[in-house]
């Protein structure tokens, strides 16, 4: 009798396992990991450097977007010396594991604009999808913008920052 019990338990849960009931369907372990905010990195928030007198944000806004929604990226200057940047950023997305460049990013063109924020004040607003029309996947995505102190050190070296945000597109 305990043999048929074990029998018709063990078909039960391979029954239960082929209809997408077990819970180890790999699909959804990944789908899972993907939705899963990506760790911190310490190049998001408030970045400073030179201690403290050179100091940036990268903010976005709003922070999740559907796929046809737009963000707006802009610079904020913290610090106490004036701040240079170009137009471009680049866009990276969450795997599960790391961040990826998009297509997009890696193939974009931007002007050569160099443009300014002064202690205190935000920076020319910039908006992610790039162009009209794009419709990101939906994930984690990464914006990341290098901005360097006006003018260099005293010995003529650049001091530049990495500043980065973070975008939610949502289904």
């Amino acid at each position: 009798m305990m043999t048929k019990v074990l029998n018709l338990f063990a078909i039960v849960a391979i029954a239960l396992n082929l209809a997408g009931c077990g819970g180890n369907d790999p699909a959804s372990t990944e789908s899972a990991a993907n939705d899963a905010p990506p760790p911190a990195d310490q190049s998001e928030g408030v970045v400073r450097a030179d201690t403290g007198r050179i100091a940036a944000e990268l903010i976005a806004t709003p922070g999740k977007i559907q796929p046809d929604g737009r963000v707006r990226i802009n610079v904020v200057n913290h610090g106490a010396r004036a701040l240079e940047f170009g137009r471009s950023f680049t866009v990276e997305k969450w795997d599960g594991e790391s961040w990826v460049e998009t297509r997009e990013s890696l193939n974009a063109m931007w002007t050569m604009d160099l443009l300014f924020v002064e202690p205190g004040t935000t920076g020319e607003e910039q908006t992610w999808p790039f162009l009209p029309g794009q419709r990101p996947d939906p994930g984690w995505y990464r914006i990341s913008q290098r901005v360097s102190a006006d003018p260099p050190d005293p010995d003529g070296n650049p001091i530049s920052l990495t500043i980065r945000t973070r975008v939610e597109v949502r289904e």
